[in-house]
């Protein structure tokens, strides 16, 4: 039998998410990051009860809550809120591609649980027309490639990724604690013009 030790994080605060190319401003307590530990639980004959053995982590799963409105400049708007959601969706299904792909991932949450590339899961889309804008739910899965792997291993552990001797990562971005997970994605060469889902966000 498989029990779970589960990990739960939400931001307290807005946040930006750098999701391949786009930069998505989340809201308070929008964001969500869940992973469990797998624990084998283990009858031992003539002992009372069951052995508890840990036995690995499930890969995290990651949700977004966006309210996509309107984009304004100096009072006109220069991108309707449906063809912002449109970029999402293409983000999620690129027509060129018949399986989804695998998309990095940059955000503060995302750091502390070592989550570097996801793919996205689901995509669930809602017009509020009371408030003119459209509710956007995004599920991720992280995705654990050979890669990543071979990072955290050269890492020798660290939370922060720096190897043992405080050195710099393999992945070869900074591990300064003064520069933010947001500045590293766009040192590493992701990122673009932000989405800014806000009207305000001209």
């Amino acid at each position: 039998m498989l029990g779970e030790l589960l990990q739960t994080l939400t931001n307290d605060r807005p946040v930006d998410v750098m999701l391949g190319d786009l930069v998505l401003p989340v809201p308070p307590r929008k964001m969500r990051i869940r992973q469990a530990a797998k624990i084998d639980e283990i009858e031992v004959p003539g002992r009372n009860g069951k052995v508890k053995q840990a036995v690995g982590y499930e890969s995290a799963e990651i949700s977004l809550q966006l309210e996509v409105c309107d984009r304004e400049v100096g009072g006109a708007v220069v991108e309707t809120a449906k063809e912002r959601v449109e970029t999402l969706t293409a983000l999620f299904k690129p027509e060129q591609t018949a399986v989804p792909q695998v998309v990095p991932i940059v955000s503060e949450l995302t750091e502390l649980f070592r989550v570097r590339d996801v793919l996205i899961r689901d995509i669930e889309v809602a017009e509020n027309a009371d408030f003119a804008h459209y509710d956007v739910t995004i599920t991720l899965a992280e995705f654990e490639s050979s890669e990543n792997q071979a990072t955290d291993a050269l890492a020798g552990g660290g939370v922060d990724g720096s190897s043992a001797d405080g050195s710099e990562s393999a992945s070869g971005t900074s591990t300064n604690p003064e520069v933010s997970a947001f500045e590293r994605g766009f040192s590493a060469g992701h990122g673009g013009a932000p989405f800014q889902p806000g009207v305000d966000n001209g």
